[in-house]
């Protein structure tokens, strides 16, 4: 596994080296995080930061208006309004300032002060000191929902998980100028080097799920169907809440499979008529109940869902199987559950490997596409040639300059799409918006739907201009519409806007890898000539046709 180098810059209000050695301790296997901390105050804020730094600002409210924890609130409303919105007014010029440059920024939220100013009576105040950290941490989320790049880092939930009582440490703050405990500050390390993976590794995208002892108690060939648990109370109402963290995950994008040694008739029949299960038979994108290897399963699932072994998650009680998965694909991440049920609803619950920090349209109904996919499998499968089956689909692309909008599906695709992507180069947001902004870059957006549904957005192609040249810089097609003369249809498009603005030349360049073969002739299939790395269409070479069965429509029209 190759090593990613990550710098981090901590800017805090107080000692934070001990929470910086546990980030770096607890970053995911290949991650080398580099961790430099400052304190604010100090000269620290006034440091210029690599652009490929993340920045974490961990400014608490005492270093930015002590008297807030010694105030009575009510007899000071508007000034304390005043003060607490400069302090978001701070904190926020230190995240523009970094994220502007195209770095990443993680911002804490602020923490409940450990003693209220006016004891209970604060409960009792709508005007309360509770309440301003509250209203400033929605300040704070809402601030970060308007940037490309910017952060939440939720420490008030990770105190009151942690024990906030437990968290804090007087001494230090005396002796050390310190805050945390050192209990407290190892936890911390390892709640960033979480969002830490979630940054900076691709999220995975299919979780695969054994059966017996997994979402139910019990061997379903050996028990039946009245003798599993599932359901009602004791371990069968653990194994339904485990369903539904299961379903939790789908809601959020997650695709669902079952790897399971039964049989299928039975499996069924549980899934449609138990009155226990959360979980129904047509959650599940992929279903291979059989007696076959389960490490042979877990391919064919991956080649059904059209994504590479790498993106899946495999849970099973059998420390057989997960072995036997950790030996032949090393890439998969098997996880053994312990068929005791809560100590296997915590596991589930504490998956990582599905974290995300901003979501998209196409993430929510990825369960939908692929159900839509599999009719779309069965007309293929009837139709007597590719044209018939094109004409059938009655597909309609929205093929537009990309808009705010897109940001964060277009930055998605970049990072996950591997097969038909012809250089594979990955943007963060921040990145996409820069680009959408500048006055020599281009992105477009492809948006497709047809007969049995909206596919959503589905590719995107990031053009630098000048006068003379269009280079393609990104030009890249999700795997779910691969085979559909698409990608066609998008070069077509282009290509017209590069005619309009008076371009002798349209640029591309394919770079290849261990698996985006299927991209290799795109350019020479379409006209282009070999011009060194790079591949070529003058103006007046060749028309690219836009695809006859592919219905063009306007923004906003399909």
């Amino acid at each position: 596994m190759s090593t990613k180098n990550k710098n981090i810059y901590i800017l805090s209000s107080f000692e934070f080296s001990g929470i910086g050695r546990a980030l770096a301790r607890a970053a995911a296997p290949g991650i080398a995080a580099r961790v430099e901390t400052g304190i604010y105050g100090s000269g620290a804020e006034k440091k210029e930061i690599p652009k490929d730094a993340l920045l974490i600002i961990a400014l608490d409210l005492y270093s930015l208006f002590p008297d807030f924890f010694y105030a009575l609130l009510p007899m000071h409303c508007s000034e304390i309004e005043a003060r607490c919105n400069a302090a978001i007014e701070k904190i926020s010029a230190l995240a523009d300032r970094h994220n502007k440059n195209g770095g990443k920024v993680l911002i804490n939220g602020f923490y409940y002060p450990p003693r209220l100013g006016a004891s209970i009576f604060d409960f009792q105040n709508s005007e309360g000191q509770m309440v301003w950290i509250e209203r400033l941490n929605a300040k704070l989320t809402a601030f970060a929902e308007t940037r490309a790049d910017i952060y939440i880092f939720g420490l008030q939930y990770y105190m009151f998980q942690y024990g906030a009582g437990r968290a804090i440490c007087r001494e230090r703050m005396y002796s050390e100028n310190g805050f945390f405990s050192r209990g407290f500050s190892a936890y911390l390390g390892g709640k960033y080097a979480q969002f830490l993976s979630a940054l900076f590794t691709p999220r995975k995208k299919c979780l695969v799920v054994d059966l017996d002892n997994t979402l139910w108690g019990g061997i379903l060939g050996e028990d039946g169907a009245a003798g599993i648990a599932i359901g009602g109370t004791g371990a069968g109402a653990v194994y339904r809440d485990i369903q539904r963290e299961i379903l939790q995950y789908a809601d959020q994008g997650i695709l669902l499979a079952i790897n399971s040694k039964n049989d299928e008739a039975a499996v069924k029949e549980v899934f449609e008529g138990h009155p226990g299960m959360a979980l129904k038979w047509d959650d599940f994108a992929a279903r291979l109940i059989n007696w076959e290897n389960k490490a042979a399963n877990l391919r064919a699932i991956a080649a059904k869902l059209n994504i590479g072994t790498d993106s899946l998650v495999f849970i099973d009680d059998s420390p057989y199987e997960v072995e036997l998965v950790r030996a032949s694909l090393p890439e998969v991440e098997a996880i053994r559950l312990t068929g005791r049920p809560r100590k296997d609803l915590a596991t589930i619950r504490g998956l990582t490997s599905f974290d995300f920090l901003k979501y998209s349209e196409e993430d929510i109904s990825r369960k939908k596409y692929y159900q839509a996919e599999q009719r779309r499998n069965a007309a293929r499968a009837g139709a007597a040639a590719p044209e018939e089956y094109y004409r059938g689909l009655e597909m309609r692309a929205e093929i537009s300059r990309a808009d705010r909008s897109a940001v964060t599906r277009i930055a998605q695709l970049t990072q996950k799409t591997n097969q038909f992507n012809l250089t594979t180069r990955r943007y963060t947001p921040g990145e996409i918006l820069a680009a959408m902004e500048s006055a020599d870059r281009i992105v477009y957006s492809l948006r497709l739907s047809d007969r049995f549904g909206d596919s959503g957005i589905v590719g995107t192609a990031v053009v630098r201009k000048d006068t003379a040249d269009w280079e393609i810089e990104t030009f890249l097609l999700s795997c779910r519409v691969i085979g559909r003369t698409v990608e066609t249809a998008l070069l077509a498009f282009i290509q017209a806007d590069a005619v309009k603005a008076g371009a002798e030349r349209l640029i591309g360049r394919y770079l290849p890898t261990d698996r985006n073969g299927v991209a290799k002739d795109f350019y020479k299939n379409n006209g282009f000539t070999r011009a060194g790395r790079d591949w070529v269409l003058r103006r007046r070479a060749r028309k690219i046709a836009f695809p006859a069965w592919i219905k063009p429509v306007r923004p906003g029209k399909l």
